[in-house]
């Protein structure tokens, strides 16, 4: 192991992710702002009169998030968190323009890169089947949380 500062600034950047890899996996202010948007429509539909009784009750700002709010705020969570993942998954302009190696590159990217014999031929036979299959672990996603996304995407929207 070399103890030089160059062969500490070696291992640091091996081990650090990069501007790359953190711009890909990063913020993306269109997708992101719908997210919120369903997380806050949600919560303001919660009643003040829970936090009321669980401050009256002795509970703590943390317990009162994890033991009142947090069981109601599942169907939401699960709905947001599986909307990003999608989006994540689907994330092409940012992955295609921040992903330089080839081990970086999100599915999307790498499908869009598939390549036939030639540059006139394009072999849609071999894309189709790596975007059914890119899309079945997504398709497994959405059926466990079916009933949680629904009742997530709804319960922000209805005035009871």
């Amino acid at each position: 192991s070399d103890g030089s500062a160059s062969g500490h600034a070696a291992r640091a950047k091996a081990s650090s992710p990069g501007p790359s890899r953190l711009a890909a996996i990063g913020v993306n202010p269109a997708r992101d702002q719908s997210l919120v948007w369903i997380l806050t429509t949600f919560m303001r539909e919660l009643p003040l009169e829970l936090e009321e009784a669980a401050i009256m009750d002795g509970c703590g700002p943390l317990r009162i998030i994890m033991k009142v709010f947090m069981p109601l705020l599942w169907p939401a969570m699960a709905s947001t968190g599986l909307l990003a993942f999608i989006g994540a998954w689907n994330e092409f302009l940012f992955a295609l323009s921040f992903m330089i190696g080839d081990d970086q590159r999100t599915v999307p990217v790498g499908i869009s890169m598939i390549a036939g014999n030639s540059s006139f031929e394009i072999p849609w036979g071999t894309i189709m089947a790596a975007s059914i299959i890119v899309t079945l672990p997504l398709l497994a996603l959405v059926l466990v949380f079916q009933q949680r996304i629904v009742s997530g995407l709804t319960a922000g929207a209805i005035k009871g």
